[in-house]
């Protein structure tokens, strides 16, 4: 949701609004700069003595101390008020808090969008980017623990990265910083609802009814303009539901969107597709197919700028792009994505089941056998939304923000996962 650079040895005077190219806090040389999209905004507000900036979603109906980009100042109460704000925001956020002391950044149902900090010399830089970090990274900073996670398909979602030279702002979490490092803190665990019994009489189409009724108040909560909103709508039954709720909510004006697999599953993937279009009022489709942008494709991106690939962008990453693209050429400024549905819908375990160690795949080494036990070493404690969920959105999300495009992940809102 936002980029920074801040010398922590220095203070250089206030922070300040600047209108300089899409807007950013600046004090001297240092920036923090919210990623530019119509579905954020960027608020600020100062006790005359620390400075308090949130990049954040905007809420509909909601009440806000908040409503300048410009650091308004304000006395102490009201600058707690702002911050207990910050805390119970209700969508997306991320907030920092600039003092004497260092910055104190935080998140509140964070993960849809990651942030990566690094710090060096008394300066933090963070990124939604992995690789605008890449001075930060280098052969001998590689976190073994993480090079065995990705190696053998075993992600886990934390404040630790690939380098151990960067951290993960993760989901409600607290990173600070000052001139001589910088400390991350970990929320305490989310506290999700056990599986109960339906009351009597609940049947499935009241169930159906529910889910409608809630995925409708979940889009209503953002000021969407559906025409410039896509939906995704691969074939698959998690991204079916969202795309129906919202194309019947705005007939005709929402854009479904596809990568389209091809193989032998293609015919069926296009088949199904088609089947829920001609039932449901959409806007024209916008789909890529795979086997026309291939990995390492001249003019694609691992091939013209590889020193922007990151090792957690995903296997089609040429055909993704290029389906962005798209949705951006058509206007589309906000995408929602089906992550996190199968998620929402498994039976949770009071002692969360057992810890599975993973095997090792045939291309790995001694070192990271040696590693296997750990893969569940160190972790973020329970999130509020799904983890696997918040894993595959660090893949999509960087790559729909490059061209423009916020995503909404409807499974990752915690009435949804509470619902499920």
């Amino acid at each position: 949701m936002l980029t920074c650079t801040v010398d922590l040895r220095t203070a250089s005077g206030p922070w300040q609004w600047c209108e300089q190219g899409e807007g950013c806090w600046a004090r001297g040389e240092d920036r923090i700069r919210p990623l530019a999209n119509p579905a954020q905004e960027a608020r600020a507000v100062t006790d005359g003595t620390t400075v308090l900036m949130v990049v954040r979603e905007r809420a509909v109906g909601r009440a806000s101390l908040l409503r300048s980009t410009a650091p308004v100042r304000v006395d102490a109460a009201v600058y707690a008020r702002a911050v207990a704000e910050c805390e119970e925001w209700p969508l997306q956020s991320v907030w920092i808090e600039s003092g004497p002391d260092g910055v104190r950044l935080r998140t509140g149902l964070g993960g849809v969008c990651p942030l990566y900090l690094a710090h060096a010399k008394g300066t933090l830089n963070g990124s939604w980017q992995l690789m605008d970090l890449r001075a930060h990274q280098a052969p001998d900073k590689l976190d073994e623990k993480e090079v065995m996670r990705l190696l053998t398909g075993h992600p886990r979602y934390g404040h630790d990265t690939l380098f151990t030279s960067i951290k993960r702002l993760s989901e409600r979490s607290t990173a600070y910083a000052d001139a001589e490092g910088l400390r991350m803190v970990y929320p305490a665990p989310a506290e999700h609802a056990q599986p109960s019994e339906l009351s009597e009489g609940t049947d499935g189409p009241a169930l159906v009814d529910a889910f409608e009724a809630l995925v409708d108040h979940i889009y209503a909560r953002r000021p969407l303009t559906p025409a410039r909103i896509a939906t995704q709508l691969s074939g698959g039954k998690d991204s079916t539901n969202l795309a129906i709720s919202l194309a019947l909510a705005h007939p005709g004006l929402i854009t479904p969107w596809a990568l389209l697999i091809g193989g032998e599953s293609g015919p069926q993937q296009e088949a199904r597709r088609r089947m829920i279009i001609d039932h449901t009022g959409f806007a024209p489709d916008v789909t890529v197919p795979a086997a026309e942008h291939p990995p390492l494709a001249p003019g694609r991106l691992r091939r013209a700028h590889p020193e922007a690939i990151s090792p957690l962008d995903e296997p089609h990453l040429e055909a993704a792009d290029a389906l962005a693209q798209a949705l951006m050429a058509r206007g589309i400024t906000a995408v929602v994505a089906g992550f996190g549905g199968d998620e929402v819908a498994r039976v949770r375990r009071p002692d969360g089941g057992p810890v599975r160690t993973p095997e090792a795949p045939a291309w790995c080494g001694e070192r990271v056998r040696d590693l296997l036990g750990e893969v569940n070493t160190g972790i973020s404690p329970a999130t509020v939304a799904p983890e696997t969920a918040l894993v595959a959105l660090e893949v999509a999300t960087p790559l729909l923000a490059r061209r423009g495009l916020w995503t909404l992940a409807p499974f990752t809102d915690p009435e949804l996962v509470r619902f499920g």
